[in-house]
């Protein structure tokens, strides 16, 4: 009787920065309206493979529906590719109610991991993603080793979030926010509560138009 295990899959490392998006309260978004959720979904991932990954040199690792895996090949990239998403989804939804527009967080980390034809594997993996909780809405969250190979006011503004602990993940990240360069950040602090970041986040221009993501 034949074997149903076949040959392993052929494996390779990488080490390349993964940048983790998901929009905001996609669930209910898609229940006021699952159609129109889809089509600016599929609007923002046409925008991100014909003009934002071309741009700055990325891919797309695997789409969930609701967010994308992205890898690029240097975490200065990746800050920029995250800022024209965020630039993409203020111009497009600004005219939509704002209980309908589509918001994006982010979280960003250099990442060693395995690869095959199905999928990618490892623990950076995960961090990536979990990252990508601690944001709100238009948040970029990143890692202690992005952080290190960006220039504070060249790349990006930064900002320290200190110590945070991750679900599944043993011991404290310290994670950080980043703006374009120029862009200050402005918050509404809140009670902080086990490894949740409570805080209400936006993003406002130091100087300038309210639009002031680069371009």
């Amino acid at each position: 009787m034949p074997s149903l295990i076949g040959p392993p899959l052929v494996m390779h490392r990488h080490t390349q920065v993964l940048l983790v998006m998901d929009v905001v309260e996609s669930v209910r978004l898609m229940e006021q309206d699952q159609d129109n959720f889809v089509r600016r979904w599929q609007q923002l991932v046409q925008h991100a493979e014909q003009e934002i990954l071309p741009r700055h040199g990325g891919y797309i690792v695997k789409s969930m529906g609701d967010g994308l895996m992205l890898a690029f090949a240097s975490p200065q990239r990746s800050a920029q590719a995250a800022y024209a998403f965020l630039k993409f989804c203020q111009q497009t939804h600004a005219h939509w109610h704002p209980a309908q527009q589509m918001h994006l967080r982010m979280g960003c980390h250099l990442a060693s991991f395995v690869a095959d034809r199905r999928d990618i594997y490892g623990t950076d993996v995960n961090l990536t993603a979990r990252l990508c909780t601690l944001a709100g809405p238009g948040d970029i969250v990143i890692s202690a080793e992005i952080r290190d190979r960006l220039v504070p006011g060249l790349d990006a503004e930064i900002e320290d979030l200190g110590e945070r602990y991750l679900k599944h993940v043993t011991k404290p990240v310290h994670a950080y926010r980043i703006a374009p360069p120029g862009v200050a950040f402005a918050f509404t602090a809140q009670p902080l509560t086990g490894s949740a970041l409570q805080a209400t986040f936006a993003v406002t221009p130091m100087t300038g138009p309210q639009n002031a993501f680069p371009r």
